[in-house]
């Protein structure tokens, strides 16, 4: 794959499962909850697919806490980023709240607890290949 995977998200068990399952499947992943962090990587990397967590507790703008779906807004309105695929990934049904996700303008949405890991990585590799 030429190209990363980064990973948003504040959980640190799921940030361990992200580490373990790419390593394992040789996906180049990168990972930070960091607002500016994750722009700075996108401009500067060659970054395909964008896993999303939409409830952030520890990313901020401007001192007020950003959703995951503003974040995905943000990076899909503005094509210097490079236009990679995002997953969203959520406790909260998104699929009853069609509004959300539509409004995220994201690619995918996978419900948390990723309880099958095979069918969590086909979808990635569907969008790295998009």
């Amino acid at each position: 794959m030429n190209g990363i995977i980064l990973a948003v998200e504040d959980d640190p068990i799921t940030k361990r499962f992200y580490e373990i399952v790419f390593k394992h499947c040789k996906l180049d992943l990168v990972q930070t909850e960091n607002y500016g962090e994750i722009f700075n990587i996108l401009e500067n990397r060659n970054v395909k697919v964008v896993i999303l967590d939409v409830s952030l507790r520890n990313t901020t703008l401007n001192g007020e806490v950003i959703s995951g779906l503003e974040i995905s807004k943000i990076i899909k309105e503005n094509k210097k980023y490079g236009n990679p695929k995002i997953l969203l990934v959520s406790a909260y049904n998104l699929q009853k709240d069609m509004n959300d996700f539509e409004y995220s303008k994201a690619d995918k949405f996978i419900r948390k607890p990723i309880s099958d890991f095979n069918e969590f990585l086909q979808e990635v590799r569907k969008l790295v290949n998009g």
